[in-house]
């Protein structure tokens, strides 16, 4: 199933409108009006985890708009990921996941994130 297909998601057809600029210190971002708006708000984000660490359960990984074909490159881009941070931790899969979480839009970052999910959990 596509993420976008999932009921109550915001869609990363939404979510990659934003606009991204890399520059020397990494990469700045404008969002659509109505991204903007979820900054700050309770969401719910599918996708496919991309983990960061060699552990079962991850803390923090990355949620891509689409399945990870490589390693090393994220597939769609700054717009088209989000930085997880889930404190109870959730365990890997490569299957689509459902989360919900606090939205966070960044306008610019050295790490090339520009959307972040705090206080992520699976939803059931």
């Amino acid at each position: 199933a596509s993420p976008d297909e999932v009921d109550g998601v915001v869609p990363w057809t939404e979510l990659t409108r934003a606009t991204v600029e890399y520059t020397e210190d990494g990469v700045t971002a404008t969002f659509p009006a109505q991204i903007a708006a979820l900054d700050g708000t309770r969401v719910t984000l599918a996708g496919f985890m991309l983990p960061l660490e060699a552990q079962r359960r991850q803390n923090r990984f990355v949620l891509t708009s689409s399945p990870p074909s490589c390693f090393f490159h994220v597939p769609g881009g700054p717009s088209g990921a989000a930085e997880v941070l889930a404190p109870d931790g959730i365990e890997v899969t490569w299957d689509l996941v459902v989360l919900e979480g606090v939205l966070k839009t960044l306008q610019s970052s050295e790490q090339g994130v520009v959307y972040q999910l705090l206080d992520a959990q699976l939803k059931k």
